[in-house]
């Protein structure tokens, strides 16, 4: 926690008064702060959120005739851009629902815009070329927002080694099936199945259109985290 743990001992601290220390995360911190500010209208900073999430850890062993006194030492308006901003919070894995879909996934991706496309009618070397501009294996074959197949780089690669002639040939000559489509609110897990077998990736779709893809390094890369 930033201001917590310094390198000093302060003068004002009697370790023969402490009875015992919580250890408490950062995640816990930023969202038990989250929790008093938005339960209680009280709002806090990350140091008031270890203490608050501290004292619910203690209260635990305690009875309902027990009385808890917890000193919240900060205010929140020092982290606006940080513990009450979703996106720094979710980019940062702090802020994770219990069910993880495939909007939080989307919303984690970073550098890469969500659909990168082509149509049918796109050459083989145009496709190469945005392969290799966005450092991707894959594209959906778009036809006026609908997917009618999908190109693999090694499998074009392959072809033009084969025939260069096909370099300025359309993708539709070359494209394999769709990738499998998975709405945007469903568990992450419906994606994993099928990226798990042969399907190198699938299409995001929300409200009948595709508005995402997520691959298969993007799912490692959120699990990793």
């Amino acid at each position: 926690m930033e201001g917590i743990g310094q390198d000093f001992v302060p003068g004002a601290l009697h370790f023969e008064f402490i009875d015992e220390m919580i250890e408490v995360t950062d995640k816990e911190s930023f969202l038990a702060a989250r929790r008093l500010t938005r339960e209680e209208g009280i709002f806090v900073g990350g140091s008031s959120g270890t203490a608050l999430a501290g004292t619910l850890k203690l209260a635990e062993r305690l009875s309902e005739k027990d009385v808890v006194v917890v000193l919240l030492p900060d205010t929140g308006e020092r982290y606006l851009s940080k513990i009450y901003n979703d996106d720094w919070m979710r980019e940062n894995r702090f802020l994770i629902p219990e069910k993880i879909t495939l909007r939080f996934v989307l919303q984690a991706k970073r550098g890469v815009p969500q659909v990168i496309s082509i149509d049918p009618v796109t050459t083989v070397r145009k496709a190469l070329d945005l392969l290799s501009e966005h450092n991707i294996s894959q594209l959906p074959v778009l036809d006026k927002g609908t997917s009618v197949g999908s190109v693999d780089e090694s499998e074009l690669m392959s072809a033009v080694l084969g025939n260069p002639a096909l370099f300025d040939a359309p993708v539709s000559s070359l494209m394999e099936p769709p990738f499998p489509a998975v709405h945007i609110d469903e568990n992450i897990n419906q994606a994993i199945a099928f990226l798990s077998k042969k399907h190198a990736a699938v299409l995001v779709t929300e409200e009948g259109k595709v508005s995402g893809i997520v691959t298969r390094f993007d799912v490692i890369e959120y699990m990793s985290r």
